[in-house]
């Protein structure tokens, strides 16, 4: 079985990035190609210290790049319900916390039709 590469885009640049970009930067199938937070100097400053190419100001911008297949928050909590909810939309897998990775599938409809929200469970 191939392992796809994990094709991170960041969103939130504050307090918690730097575990969550050392998460992702210790495993050999993951690269974070893209980074967004409100403040762009900021954004660019930190795709320039880790040699990140890409670099938004606009969650939904970064939303619609097709090469990111995974999407990080590491913003504000208040936050995190609404971003989720475009994220699903978008199709972007999110990783949860530690374990769990949550994702919206085309392939599987939920009971009124709608494509429906699918947690996979496992550790990388």
């Amino acid at each position: 079985m191939r392992l796809e590469t994990v094709k991170v885009g960041m969103v939130g640049l504050g307090l918690v990035v730097n575990s969550h970009f050392q998460g992702y930067v210790t495993h050999p199938h993951t690269e974070v190609i893209a980074v967004c937070d409100t403040n762009i100097e900021n954004a660019d400053n930190f795709a320039q210290r880790h040699g990140i190419r890409k670099v938004y100001n606009d969650y939904e911008v970064m939303l619609k790049d097709p090469e990111i297949n995974t999407i990080d928050t590491a913003t504000p909590i208040f936050l995190h319900i609404p971003m989720t909810i475009k994220r699903c939309q978008s199709w972007k897998t999110y990783p949860l916390r530690e374990t769990i990775l949550l994702r919206c599938d085309r392939r599987r409809k939920g009971p009124s039709g709608g494509s429906s929200v699918e947690c996979a469970v496992g550790r990388w």
